[in-house]
Protein backbone atom coordinates (compact mmCIF):
# COMPACT_ATOMS: atom_id res chain seq x y z
CA UNK A 1 0.00 0.00 0.00
CA UNK A 2 2.97 2.22 -0.59
CA UNK A 3 1.93 3.43 -4.02
CA UNK A 4 -0.56 6.27 -2.74
CA UNK A 5 1.62 7.18 -0.19
CA UNK A 6 4.41 7.91 -2.74
CA UNK A 7 2.07 9.67 -5.45
CA UNK A 8 1.12 11.66 -2.31
CA UNK A 9 4.74 12.05 -1.60
CA UNK A 10 5.52 13.24 -5.19
CA UNK A 11 2.77 16.09 -5.24
CA UNK A 12 4.37 17.81 -2.41
CA UNK A 13 7.39 17.31 -4.14
CA UNK A 14 6.76 18.36 -7.72
CA UNK A 15 4.05 20.97 -7.05
CA UNK A 16 3.74 24.70 -5.72
CA UNK A 17 2.18 22.91 -2.86
CA UNK A 18 2.60 23.29 1.11
CA UNK A 19 1.20 19.82 2.21
CA UNK A 20 -1.07 16.50 1.06
CA UNK A 21 -3.31 13.74 1.87
CA UNK A 22 -5.27 10.94 0.85
CA UNK A 23 -8.43 10.16 2.71
CA UNK A 24 -10.28 6.89 1.94
CA UNK A 25 -14.49 7.38 2.60
CA UNK A 26 -17.99 7.99 1.00
CA UNK A 27 -20.46 10.35 1.33
CA UNK A 28 -21.78 8.54 4.75
CA UNK A 29 -19.64 10.27 7.94
CA UNK A 30 -18.96 7.40 9.79
CA UNK A 31 -17.17 5.66 7.04
CA UNK A 32 -13.84 7.61 6.57
CA UNK A 33 -9.95 6.99 7.12
CA UNK A 34 -7.22 9.36 6.91
CA UNK A 35 -4.57 7.20 4.84
CA UNK A 36 -1.76 9.32 4.52
CA UNK A 37 -0.72 12.48 5.11
CA UNK A 38 2.72 15.22 4.57
CA UNK A 39 2.52 15.92 8.60
CA UNK A 40 0.70 17.38 10.79
CA UNK A 41 -1.27 20.01 9.50
CA UNK A 42 -2.66 17.87 6.66
CA UNK A 43 -3.99 15.44 9.18
CA UNK A 44 -5.07 17.97 10.79
CA UNK A 45 -6.78 19.50 7.83
CA UNK A 46 -8.42 16.94 6.64
CA UNK A 47 -9.70 15.67 10.13
CA UNK A 48 -11.27 19.12 10.45
CA UNK A 49 -13.46 18.50 7.06
CA UNK A 50 -14.60 15.28 8.45
CA UNK A 51 -15.33 16.40 11.95
CA UNK A 52 -17.39 19.33 10.75
CA UNK A 53 -18.88 17.84 8.32
CA UNK A 54 -17.72 21.34 5.87
CA UNK A 55 -14.86 21.43 3.30
CA UNK A 56 -14.05 20.73 -0.11
CA UNK A 57 -13.58 17.15 1.27
CA UNK A 58 -17.06 16.89 1.63
CA UNK A 59 -17.72 17.98 -1.12
CA UNK A 60 -15.72 15.90 -3.22
CA UNK A 61 -17.53 12.80 -1.73
CA UNK A 62 -21.00 14.15 -2.49
CA UNK A 63 -20.49 15.15 -6.14
CA UNK A 64 -17.55 13.05 -7.03
CA UNK A 65 -15.79 16.00 -8.36
CA UNK A 66 -13.04 18.22 -7.80
CA UNK A 67 -13.37 21.30 -5.14
CA UNK A 68 -11.23 23.87 -5.29
CA UNK A 69 -10.38 26.75 -2.61
CA UNK A 70 -8.18 29.15 -3.84
CA UNK A 71 -8.07 31.73 -0.91
CA UNK A 72 -10.35 30.71 2.58
CA UNK A 73 -9.95 34.00 3.85
CA UNK A 74 -11.65 35.97 1.03
CA UNK A 75 -14.52 36.03 -1.32
CA UNK A 76 -17.08 32.80 -1.86
CA UNK A 77 -14.53 30.12 -0.91
CA UNK A 78 -14.76 31.49 2.43
CA UNK A 79 -18.60 32.05 2.17
CA UNK A 80 -19.13 28.37 0.78
CA UNK A 81 -17.09 27.05 3.54
CA UNK A 82 -17.67 28.86 6.59
CA UNK A 83 -16.81 26.67 9.77
CA UNK A 84 -13.99 24.89 7.44
CA UNK A 85 -12.30 28.20 6.33
CA UNK A 86 -11.70 29.62 10.05
CA UNK A 87 -10.65 26.14 10.62
CA UNK A 88 -8.13 26.18 7.51
CA UNK A 89 -7.27 29.88 8.59
CA UNK A 90 -6.24 28.68 12.25
CA UNK A 91 -3.89 26.29 10.92
CA UNK A 92 -2.19 28.56 8.12
CA UNK A 93 -3.89 27.22 5.65
CA UNK A 94 -5.26 29.59 2.75
CA UNK A 95 -5.92 27.63 -0.29
CA UNK A 96 -7.50 23.52 -0.31
CA UNK A 97 -7.60 21.49 -3.67
CA UNK A 98 -9.27 18.54 -3.24
CA UNK A 99 -9.57 15.97 -5.98
CA UNK A 100 -11.59 12.24 -6.42
CA UNK A 101 -9.50 9.36 -6.76
CA UNK A 102 -12.49 7.66 -7.83
CA UNK A 103 -13.62 4.60 -10.08
CA UNK A 104 -15.99 5.44 -12.68
CA UNK A 105 -18.71 8.39 -10.78
CA UNK A 106 -17.66 6.78 -7.41
CA UNK A 107 -15.74 8.97 -5.46
CA UNK A 108 -13.50 6.12 -3.08
CA UNK A 109 -11.76 8.66 -0.75
CA UNK A 110 -10.37 12.61 -1.51
CA UNK A 111 -6.90 13.63 -2.60
CA UNK A 112 -6.16 17.13 -0.56
CA UNK A 113 -3.64 19.36 -1.29
CA UNK A 114 -3.27 22.49 0.59
CA UNK A 115 -0.78 25.67 0.34
CA UNK A 116 -0.58 28.79 3.29
CA UNK A 117 -1.01 30.95 0.29
CA UNK A 118 -3.68 32.33 -1.53
CA UNK A 119 -4.03 31.78 -5.15
CA UNK A 120 -5.41 28.65 -8.11
CA UNK A 121 -3.24 26.03 -8.70
CA UNK A 122 -0.90 26.61 -11.83
CA UNK A 123 -1.53 24.46 -15.02
CA UNK A 124 1.02 22.60 -14.66
CA UNK A 125 0.40 21.30 -11.55
CA UNK A 126 -3.59 21.17 -11.88
CA UNK A 127 -2.17 18.39 -14.64
CA UNK A 128 -0.34 16.69 -12.60
CA UNK A 129 -2.47 16.41 -9.64
CA UNK A 130 -5.62 15.02 -11.50
CA UNK A 131 -2.92 12.75 -12.94
CA UNK A 132 -1.78 11.81 -9.42
CA UNK A 133 -5.41 11.25 -8.22
CA UNK A 134 -6.18 8.97 -11.27
CA UNK A 135 -2.97 7.23 -10.40
CA UNK A 136 -4.09 6.80 -6.68
CA UNK A 137 -7.18 5.00 -7.99
CA UNK A 138 -5.07 2.78 -9.79
CA UNK A 139 -3.15 2.19 -7.40
CA UNK A 140 -6.18 1.14 -4.82
CA UNK A 141 -7.57 -0.83 -7.18
CA UNK A 142 -4.42 -2.96 -7.98
CA UNK A 143 -3.74 -3.86 -4.47
CA UNK A 144 -7.29 -4.76 -3.87
CA UNK A 145 -7.33 -6.89 -7.27
CA UNK A 146 -4.00 -8.81 -5.83
CA UNK A 147 -6.17 -9.61 -2.41
CA UNK A 148 -9.06 -10.49 -5.37
CA UNK A 149 -6.42 -12.70 -6.83
CA UNK A 150 -5.69 -14.78 -3.72
CA UNK A 151 -8.88 -15.39 -3.32
CA UNK A 152 -9.96 -17.80 -5.66
CA UNK A 153 -6.25 -18.41 -7.37
CA UNK A 154 -7.64 -17.63 -10.63
CA UNK A 155 -6.26 -13.97 -10.92
CA UNK A 156 -10.19 -12.90 -10.27
CA UNK A 157 -11.04 -13.94 -7.32
CA UNK A 158 -14.99 -14.99 -6.17
CA UNK A 159 -15.93 -11.59 -5.40
CA UNK A 160 -14.59 -10.41 -9.10
CA UNK A 161 -16.90 -13.09 -10.09
CA UNK A 162 -19.88 -12.62 -8.67
CA UNK A 163 -19.52 -8.82 -9.42
CA UNK A 164 -18.85 -9.51 -13.11
CA UNK A 165 -22.25 -11.83 -12.59
CA UNK A 166 -24.38 -8.57 -11.86
CA UNK A 167 -22.98 -6.47 -14.67
CA UNK A 168 -21.00 -4.70 -11.88
CA UNK A 169 -17.22 -5.50 -12.98
CA UNK A 170 -13.80 -5.78 -10.92
CA UNK A 171 -13.88 -2.01 -10.46
CA UNK A 172 -17.70 -2.63 -8.10
CA UNK A 173 -16.38 -5.09 -6.26
CA UNK A 174 -12.62 -3.84 -5.59
CA UNK A 175 -14.43 -0.02 -4.69
CA UNK A 176 -16.74 -2.38 -1.83
CA UNK A 177 -13.81 -4.84 -0.45
CA UNK A 178 -11.74 -1.37 -0.01
CA UNK A 179 -14.69 0.09 2.17
CA UNK A 180 -15.33 -2.94 4.06
CA UNK A 181 -11.49 -2.55 4.78
CA UNK A 182 -12.19 0.85 6.57
CA UNK A 183 -15.43 -0.27 7.89
CA UNK A 184 -14.53 -3.18 10.53
CA UNK A 185 -14.39 -2.01 13.86
CA UNK A 186 -11.28 -1.51 15.48
CA UNK A 187 -9.93 -4.10 17.45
Amino acid sequence: MDAPAALCRACVDLMDITGASVSLGREDPDVRMLWWSSGPVAARLAEAQYTLGDGPCRTVLTDAAPAFAEDLANGSDAARWPVFAEQALELGVRAVFSLPPRDSAFAIGTLDLYRDIPGPLSDRDRSFAFSAADAITTALLAIDAQDLGRDSGNGTGAAGDVAAEHGRGRGWSGRNRIMRQFTRPLE
